[in-house]
């Protein structure tokens, strides 16, 4: 059985959520950014590790995978939502 789910997101944080979930939208509400998924109930969950890195900000080269931009973070901040992938 299949649902949609709304995680909110920090700057760095771990979720847990089923396998295999389909990541579907990412948008501030209200003063959260929260993260919207398609879930199978039923399945077995993991976890699953977002990071938010603002624009101009300098990070390390990891294996990430890019999901999505949220604008209006605080007014003004850019912020660009990506999962890690663990190597």
């Amino acid at each position: 059985m299949k649902a949609v789910w709304k995680y909110k997101l920090r700057l760095h944080c771990d979720i847990e959520m089923p396998k295999d979930a389909e990541i579907l939208d990412v948008q501030k509400q209200d003063d959260d950014i929260v993260m919207w998924a398609l879930v199978d109930i039923t399945a077995p969950t993991e976890i699953r590790r977002f990071t938010i890195i603002m624009t101009g900000e300098k990070f390390d080269d990891i294996d990430m995978f890019y999901i999505s931009t949220v604008t209006g973070i605080k007014g003004w901040i850019v912020g660009h939502v990506f999962e890690i992938w663990e190597t």
